[in-house]
C-alpha cells in the first residue's frame, strides 16, 4: 500500500475499519485517499488506530498499514519543532517520540527533506495545505512554521503553501502560495553544519505578501534591543539580524522587517514571536539564512 498520500480523515478510517470488521460493503482503499494533507498529530493518531484495529479485526493488512505509517513518521517525532509538520495554526501539539536518533534519517516520507547536525535540525517540505515550508530546531529555539503569508499579519488564514503530490523529485522544487495560487515559488535550500540557507524565486508576485517565521523562544534581540513574548514592545524598521535566546540567528537581505511578540499560548503554533518581511513587488527573489550561535 502506498502511504505517501494519507487518508481523507480519521472518520473515513474508522468507517472503513468498522465496515471491514462487520463484513459490510465498503469503498476501496483508493477511494479513501484524500487530496489534502493530514497533520502530523492526525497521522500519529491514525497509525495507532490502524494498529489497534489490526488486533481487533485480526487483519494483517491493517497491521502492515500501521507499521508502514509509523516508520515514516518516526523521524518527524524526534524534535519538538517537527511536530508542527502539516499543522495549520492552532493544530500544533507535542507528541511522544519513537525510536532513537540512529534511526533519524531512515524511512522518511518521500516528500520531506531532513537535515541534521549537532547544532541544527531542519525538516522541510514543498507539499501542504496552508501549512509551513518546514521547521527548524537549534538549542532551545524552535521555528515551528515559516513561509509566505498574505496580510494582515494579525491573522494566520493567509499563511502557508499549497501543493499535493505523491512524490517530488530533487529537480522539481516548486510550490505555490496558499493565499494566492497564481504565485509560484521555486525553492533551493543549502544545509551546512551550523547554517541553513533558502533561496526563493516568486513567480507572478503582484499583490502584497510577507515571508514570515513563527518562533518559539524565551527572548529575541534586534541589535542591543531585547524583546520578550506576551509584550507590547515590538520592532518595525530597517532589516537587522535577529537572534533568539542567543542560540539562533535569522539573517535576511530585505528593505524592512517587523518583530511582533506573541502570547505564546495555543495560538500561532504556540510560538512567542512572529518575524515578518514584506516582499518588494519589484524583486521576486528572497533569501534567508538561519545560523546556530552556540
Amino acid at each position: 500500500m502506498d502511504l505517501r498520500v494519507p487518508f481523507r480523515s480519521i472518520e473515513n478510517a474508522l468507517s472503513f475499519i468498522a465496515a471491514r470488521k462487520e463484513g459490510r460493503p465498503h469503498p476501496p482503499l483508493e477511494y479513501l485517499k484524500r487530496q489534502e494533507i493530514l497533520s502530523l498529530p492526525d497521522l500519529h493518531r491514525l497509525a495507532g488506530l490502524w494498529s489497534r484495529a489490526s488486533r481487533l479485526c485480526q487483519d494483517d493488512g491493517l497491521l502492515q498499514m500501521a507499521t508502514e505509517l509509523s516508520r515514516w513518521i518516526a523521524p518527524c517525532l524526534q524534535k519538538k519543532a517537527f511536530h508542527a509538520l502539516w499543522c495549520k495554526e492552532g493544530e500544533y501539539q507535542e507528541l511522544e517520540p519513537v525510536f532513537d536518533r540512529k534511526n533519524f534519517s531512515r524511512n522518511l516520507h518521500p516528500d520531506l527533506s531532513l537535515h541534521c547536525s549537532d547544532r541544527l535540525s531542519v525538516l522541510s517540505t514543498l507539499i501542504g495545505n496552508g501549512t509551513s515550508l518546514g521547521m527548524v530546531q537549534g538549542g532551545d529555539v524552535e521555528i515551528r512554521a515559516f513561509g509566505p503569508q498574505a496580510p494582515p499579519l494579525s491573522e494566520s488564514t493567509g499563511f502557508g503553501i499549497y501543493r499535493v503530490s505523491e512524490s517530488i523529485s530533487q529537480i522539481d522544487r516548486w510550490t505555490v502560495v496558499a493565499a494566492d495560487p497564481e504565485i509560484w515559488i521555486d525553492v533551493t535550500e543549502d544545509f551546512k553544519e551550523v547554517s541553513y540557507r533558502v533561496d526563493l524565486h516568486f513567480l507572478s508576485l503582484r499583490n502584497p505578501l510577507y515571508f514570515v517565521f513563527y518562533v518559539a523562544a524565551e527572548k529575541a534581540a534586534v541589535g542591543v534591543e531585547l524583546f520578550q513574548p506576551n509584550s507590547l514592545q515590538r520592532y518595525k524598521g530597517a532589516v537587522q539580524p535577529v537572534a533568539f535566546n542567543g542560540q539562533m540567528q535569522i539573517l535576511v537581505e530585505n528593505e524592512s522587517m517587523q518583530l511582533i511578540p506573541l502570547a505564546g499560548d495555543r495560538s500561532f503554533w504556540g510560538c512567542g514571536f512572529l518575524l515578518a518581511y514584506a516582499l518588494p513587488l519589484d524583486n521576486e527573489k528572497f533569501s534567508f539564512e538561519i545560523r546556530s550561535l552556540e
